[in-house]
């Protein structure tokens, strides 16, 4: 991609908590459009940022094309719906807003009416009740990107990861290609 196109404004703590105030309103939203799905509501995990506005909160060059923020939660194990399947959030969903932050530009490429300045993309993954109960926050998450197998976790762990929520682990690189956490 052209370097041009890219913000190299570094991210500051503000910037993350309103990357986590975008997110939580389009939880909100989802939550009661897909009301079979409330029962996450109570599981949510973390909230992070994902490639390549993390690898530049990281490296301070990578630049911001977009901000990409993963929610995890904690797997449902023992909830189904009126059909007998097991509920579990749908990992293709994918939907994208405003950053509402100008000082960062815009991409050019994007819709100018739908994003006036950075987008961002807010993805929603399960995180297994095997890491979630028997490590913790920031050891899960690190296994989470360690040892998954999903070409969604493949590509994310090649960049870096960061802590948005909750507070503990708020501005914190959990993951980074170079820094592989023994």
């Amino acid at each position: 991609m052209d370097k041009e196109n890219r913000s190299y404004l570094k991210i500051k703590r503000e910037h993350l908590q309103k990357l986590r105030h975008i997110t939580v309103k389009d939880q909100d939203s989802f939550f009661s459009r897909y009301p079979k799905y409330n029962l996450f509501r109570e599981k949510i995990y973390c909230i992070l940022l994902v490639q390549g506005a993390a690898l530049h909160y990281v490296n301070g060059i990578n630049g911001i094309k977009d901000f990409d923020v993963l929610v995890l939660y904690k797997e449902n194990g023992n909830k189904y719906d009126e059909d007998g399947k097991l509920i579990r959030i749908y990992p293709k969903r994918v939907c994208s807003y405003d950053c509402e932050m100008a000082e960062f530009g815009r991409y050019p490429n994007d819709d100018i009416d739908k994003y006036p300045n950075r987008r961002v993309d807010v993805l929603m993954r399960e995180i297994g009740n095997d890491l979630t109960d028997n490590s913790d926050l920031i050891t899960a998450i690190n296994k989470y990107f360690e040892n998954g197998t999903t070409q969604s976790i493949k590509e994310w762990r090649k960049k870096a990861v960061v802590g948005i929520w909750p507070d503990e682990i708020q501005s914190k690189v959990m993951w980074h290609k170079e820094l592989i956490l023994d």
